[in-house]
């Protein structure tokens, strides 16, 4: 088993939940499974802002298609992953989730004006998700575009503050537009959030290295 240090040193705010629940003894752990709960919850509710509400019986059933149509997307399967795919829209039409991945897939099959259609409602129609911004921003980096790209992660980030995958995109969107400062700010924000990852290390360190070379 992992040591409770070591799992501190991860740095995840679970890891002390997970160390207290493999305590050696019946009072190094918690009472019961639903203060475990109540802990999770106020995991929750720090990283959203919002109060845990349990799926319903069919938003288990939608999430359980999404997830098959995400399984087949790594595949290569992306007729498969659309079928999953709306037959989660059939129980759970207003998911954004589903939406989302519904245009991902369709860029994949070829279809990019549809999938921006879907992004771009989904922006309005819920305003509050970053994943469509995202998703926008990464077809308009694609594109070359990066005034809009810029644009767009910037969204997603004000609205998903954490998610790396978009600090890094608009990393390297600052970093292609020539602003260096932008760029190595964006890099150090998204290893206070995951000093483990990697690649960021790895675009950090070239772009030092560009900077030494330039």
């Amino acid at each position: 088993l992992i040591s409770t240090y070591a799992m501190a040193l991860l740095g995840s705010a679970l890891y002390p939940l997970i160390g207290k629940c493999l305590g050696k003894s019946a009072g190094d752990r918690y009472e019961s499974l639903n203060v475990v709960s109540e802990v999770l919850k106020g995991h929750f509710f720090n990283l959203t802002g919002k109060h845990y509400r349990a799926s319903s019986k069919e938003e288990m059933n939608a999430t359980e298609h999404i997830n098959y149509a995400a399984s087949y997307a790594l595949l290569g399967e992306s007729t498969r992953a659309l079928r999953h795919i709306d037959q989660a829209l059939q129980i759970a039409p207003l998911s954004g989730r589903a939406r989302n991945n519904k245009a991902a897939i369709l860029l994949e099959l070829g279809h990019r004006d549809e999938a921006a259609r879907v992004w771009n409602g989904l922006t309005t129609q819920i305003p509050d998700l970053g994943l469509p911004h995202y998703n926008l921003g990464n077809l308009a980096m694609k594109e070359g575009n990066l005034v809009v790209a810029i644009e767009r992660f910037e969204k997603a980030i004000m609205l998903e503050p954490d998610y790396i995958p978009a600090i890094a995109n608009l990393a390297i969107c600052y970093q292609n537009a020539g602003q260096i400062d932008a760029a190595l700010l964006m890099y150090d924000r998204a290893l206070s959030v995951n000093p483990q990852d990697a690649q960021i290390f790895y675009n950090k360190a070239y772009l030092f290295f560009g900077i030494k070379n330039y």
